[in-house]
């Protein structure tokens, strides 16, 4: 099949699931809202099916999720047909703002696209070494159709949690390009996720206003999300489906099902992310009782149901197969580091000043996980502050007595640590002190937000602004985790940082617009202050957001770099694979001695997981010529690369041997190499004769 068809199958695997899943709950009463978010329950339904059927050993072939996906739809087509065609011949369209805002929202969602998919095939690998990594789990889940291992051979599989690769290799089986795949639809369900935050954070706050303009802020900040290829991509994207569902239950407890369902597939999508959605999860809970002041049984069945199932089809069989700290190790945790009792490293874990926060710059940010917000965003974030601050006076002033006081006293004390923090974390070079003076007066803030929640006997003027100011709390913790004892990936939790930081921008910017009314001031004000805002973050963030994803990457610091005539890096070996990916089909049989994802990633094919390649690349490089050139025939191998990962390998003198035996003996041709200058630091490829 082609590109187009596998971008068709995805949709139709998503929507129609989604629509089975949710077929017996109470419908949307908005088209767009309800057929896009179909998509987005049907990505967990997908996710959490795969696991199912690959806990049953069945093969993930494609073919079964098409006929899993249209099987209920066409039942209802049948069953409906008569007022399909009524509502086909005399459709009502009603254009509310709502309508308008998701049109709005869906002109976002193509620029975010644009940006992601320009960066991601401007140029011609992939980058840095992650990409790699999971080419290798990918194909192996295309070519084997499961999910399990015989051992731990997989960096990003088993017991490493397998929604990612799972999606990606269901893909790839519908098209020859695994380098494509990976590519597209990584952009595409990074994308997804900002119309599948709209419509939690509508119905979070009750507002399209604020769900569009939060949207628009998520888009733009460089902290949320780059078109880097990994299993965060897919955890975050899962995040606003899953809390939509919650939201839903609301409406129609039946909703609690589709919930169990995306809650059970975040839990698989990745180590850090999955535990961070844990928690994000544990606060939402712990914070809507407080707001409702109810026990929310659905909502906590739902969660813990889907924990459970997760733990069922994943997590027990891992532990079972490797046992519980081999898992751990596996997945690169552990327990008891050094002084500390859970310390999960991540790759660019720093510490971080004010000016990180505020702004932002292309210059030396990171390609997997960008940091910080832009002035514009931080100052609404700021300004959200004023606004609680603002409903707090007002509800302490009505109130009487000890509550008055102690609300008031509360207020203060939080002001002033705030303000003292932010002052003091301007100048700091060593802002541990800062961040627990600023944490605190969150905290305090949350604390009173809660409080004065729950002895209003009126409806909580608060909103559900307590979820986000406690997942903020969480998020600006784990950022800094590097400053205490306690972190787990710190700084890849800028991505989880932004979605409370894009609830709160509109939050700080309905400050604004409250005040514009109860002034009474002209209400054109309020156009040209939105405008403005959009305007200016997306002059200060969106910018160098869209300057950092569409730059050239680096493809990675496995490969053997060299420097040119001008003292300028380059990587000869690159520019044979990258001629190579033209020069011979796709899937072509090429086997290596070095590195099996540079051959997979450019959609070339060598059984990374085969027991004879394992053993034969221990001693095939020794193999003579005859030998080599039979065993490879043997196993269907059509091409040889030998690279300067191979040099390294086995040591430069026994490779230009091993090249000059191989060229000579009559059993293999020389289809290609890198320019004769590089020697054999280049990439040389044979036929095999």
């Amino acid at each position: 099949m082609d590109y187009l068809s596998s971008i068709l199958l995805f949709f139709v695997y998503l929507w129609g699931l989604g629509f089975t899943a949710t077929s017996f709950a109470k419908k949307q009463e908005n088209l767009l809202e309800r057929h896009i978010m179909n998509i987005g329950v049907g990505l967990g339904v997908f996710i959490l099916l795969g696991l199912v059927l690959n806990f049953l050993h069945v093969k993930l072939h494609w073919w079964i999720f098409l006929i899993a996906s249209i099987l209920f739809p066409f039942y209802y087509l049948i069953r409906n047909h008569k007022g399909i065609i009524e509502k086909i011949k005399s459709p009502k369209i009603r254009l509310t703002k709502y309508s308008l805002s998701i049109i709005a929202l869906l002109i976002i969602f193509f620029a975010v696209l644009y940006m992601y998919e320009k960066g991601s095939f401007s140029y011609p690998y992939f980058e840095d070494d992650d990409p790699w990594s999971h080419s290798l789990s990918i194909k192996y889940v295309s070519v084997e159709k499961t999910l399990n291992t015989p051992e731990s051979i997989f960096h990003f599989l088993d017991p490493y949690p397998p929604a990612y690769n799972f999606v990606m290799g269901v893909m790839h089986q519908t098209n020859d390009s695994i380098y494509w795949t990976m590519k597209f639809f990584n952009a595409l369900i990074i994308s997804l996720s900002i119309l599948f935050f709209y419509f939690f954070v509508r119905e979070l706050t009750g507002s399209y206003g604020k769900a569009l303009f939060s949207s628009l802020v998520l888009a733009a900040i460089p902290s949320y999300m780059t078109h880097f290829i990994w299993s965060l991509g897919l955890s975050l994207t899962l995040y606003p489906i899953a809390f939509y569902a919650l939201e839903k239950i609301k409406e129609d407890k039946k909703w609690s099902i589709p919930s169990l369902i995306v809650i059970a597939a975040a839990f698989t999508a990745s180590p850090s992310h999955s535990f961070y959605f844990g928690i994000f999860l544990g606060l939402y809970l712990i914070a809507k009782i407080i707001i409702e002041k109810r026990i929310l049984i659905y909502e906590i069945i739902s969660s813990i149901s889907g924990f459970a199932v997760s733990l069922i089809v994943w997590w027990i069989p891992a532990v079972m197969k490797y046992g519980f700290t081999g898992m751990l190790n596996n997945l690169g945790m552990r327990l008891g580091r050094g002084n500390t009792l859970l310390s999960v490293d991540g790759t660019g874990d720093r510490i971080y000043l004010m000016k990180d926060f505020a702004r932002v710059t292309e210059v030396n940010n990171s390609i997997n996980n960008s940091t910080g917000l832009g002035i514009i965003v931080s100052l609404l974030l700021i300004f959200s502050i004023a606004y609680f601050y603002y409903i707090a006076y007002i509800l302490a002033k009505k109130s009487s007595g000890k509550i008055k006081y102690s609300a008031l006293g509360l207020m203060a004390v939080s002001a002033l640590l705030f303000v003292f923090g932010l002052i003091r974390y301007r100048n700091s070079a060593s802002p541990k002190t800062e961040v627990i003076l600023i944490l605190s007066s969150w905290m305090l803030l949350a604390v009173l937000m809660a409080f004065l929640g729950i002895v209003n006997k009126e409806e909580n003027v608060f909103g559900k602004n307590l979820i986000s100011v406690l997942w903020f709390i969480l998020a600006f913790y784990a950022v800094n985790g590097v400053l205490f004892p306690y972190k787990v990936s710190a700084f890849r939790v800028w991505m989880i940082l932004s979605i409370p930081v894009a609830i709160l921008a509109a939050e700080g910017l309905w400050f604004f617009i409250n005040l514009i009314k109860r002034f009474r001031l002209p209400g054109f004000l309020i156009t040209f202050l939105v405008i403005a805002l959009s305007f200016g973050i997306v002059m200060t963030s969106g910018i160098v957001k869209y300057k950092i994803n569409t730059s050239a990457w680096s493809p990675g610091g496995f490969w053997v770099y060299l420097t040119d005539q001008q003292g300028k890096p380059i990587i000869p070996e690159l520019s044979g694979y990258i001629n190579m990916k033209t020069a011979i089909p796709n899937n072509a049989r090429v086997f290596t001695f070095s590195n099996d994802a540079t051959v997979i990633g450019f959609d070339k094919f060598i059984c990374h997981w085969c027991k004879d390649e394992i053993e034969f690349k221990k001693i095939g490089f020794n193999s003579s010529a005859s030998g080599l050139a039979s065993w490879l025939r043997e196993k269907d191998y059509e091409y040889l690369a030998i690279d300067g990962e191979t040099a390294k390998k086995y040591g430069v003198n026994q490779t230009i041997q091993k090249i000059q035996e191989i060229a000579s003996s009559g059993f293999f041709r020389l289809k290609l190499q890198t320019q004769q200058e590089y020697g054999i630091y280049g990439m040389f490829l044979f036929s095999v004769s």
